[in-house]
């Protein structure tokens, strides 16, 4: 992920799904670094995180710490916004929305990086994340300022919460997924060899999978007709395994060799090789479309499912 991968201005909600503590590290270092001497960083983490982000700030993080960061334990913090084991809104406003309010008053960009939604998931409270998630966007509605969610990448296992998860992406502006060649998560989309994203079998997949393909090819700096065919051979690959199959679907975007990509969706419904056939034959159509724009394209059996491919010389 490159250093303006993640949004610093005011109105941006992102949210990066993250393997390892090390690189959420890297990540919120760079993000509280990348700021103006006017704003200020909130930061609403565990006692774990904010002892990692520190040391990663280093002496920017002496320097600053006293009047431009403003750090939160997120497991105590969390404790005071539920009353009768949900989330209150008064209580949000009491513990959050006025330190906001009263912090944005200083002139610079107000910065938010919270852990508080990701506690709650992985406590199995679904559905009080998504409605602090909710809350953390009235809020931004009417004080403008940037907010940086993380979720642990292991929130991608189950398939129960699938949609659920759609959810969480639908509900910021950008959603970061970075994976290695070898699956494990990076920090920087420069270095990476691609994007990898989970979401189930609906209407708003494909242009979720559109959004997750068109915001990598930027980081890494292709082209935009790059792009529109990456997107376009994405969408027909996604709506087809819509069509098809019912099922969580994966879907991966790599870099290979020289300036091509490679392109899979993967589900958990096996489909004949004979029965892709009929979608060649349609020039225009489904994945008549992907055999036009790519370069080659193909179907390879997975354990329990199917992989769908394309390869684009971009």
């Amino acid at each position: 992920m490159t250093r303006d991968a993640i949004a610093n201005s005011a109105g941006t909600h992102a949210v990066q799904f993250y393997e390892q503590d090390s690189e959420l590290t890297e990540i919120v270092g760079r993000w509280l670094r990348d700021t103006d001497p006017a704003d200020v960083s909130i930061v609403v983490a565990t006692e774990a995180h904010r002892a990692q982000f520190a040391a990663a700030l280093g002496e920017a993080c002496e320097a600053t710490s006293q009047d431009r960061i403003v750090w939160l334990d997120a497991t105590a913090t969390l404790d005071r916004l539920i009353v009768a084991g949900e989330i209150d809104l008064e209580a949000f406003d009491a513990e959050i929305g006025v330190l906001v309010r009263s912090t944005t008053q200083g002139g610079g960009v107000v910065r938010v990086y919270g852990e508080m939604v990701a506690l709650l998931w992985e406590a199995g409270n679904v559905l009080a994340a998504l409605k602090l998630e909710g809350l953390w966007n009235d809020l931004a509605a009417e004080t403008p300022f940037a907010l940086l969610c993380s979720y642990p990448g292991s929130v991608h296992g189950d398939p129960a919460r699938a949609d659920a998860l759609m959810q969480v992406c639908e509900a910021h502006s950008a959603c970061h997924h970075t994976w290695s060649e070898d699956g494990t998560a990076v920090a920087h989309a420069s270095a990476s060899e691609g994007v990898r994203a989970a979401f189930p079998s609906r209407p708003a997949a494909p242009g979720y999978a559109r959004r997750v393909t068109a915001q990598a090819l930027q980081q890494w700096g292709y082209s935009d007709e790059a792009r529109q065919d990456a997107e376009l051979v994405v969408s027909e690959l996604v709506t087809n395994a819509v069509l098809h199959a019912d099922s969580e679907l994966t879907l991966s975007v790599h870099r290979d060799d020289g300036d091509s990509l490679l392109i899979a969706v993967q589900d958990t419904t096996p489909l004949p090789a004979s029965a892709i056939r009929p979608f060649v034959a349609h020039p225009g159509h489904g994945l008549g479309i992907v055999a036009t724009i790519s370069a080659a394209w193909g179907v390879d059996p997975a354990r329990g499912g199917k992989i769908v491919w394309a390869q684009i010389q971009a």
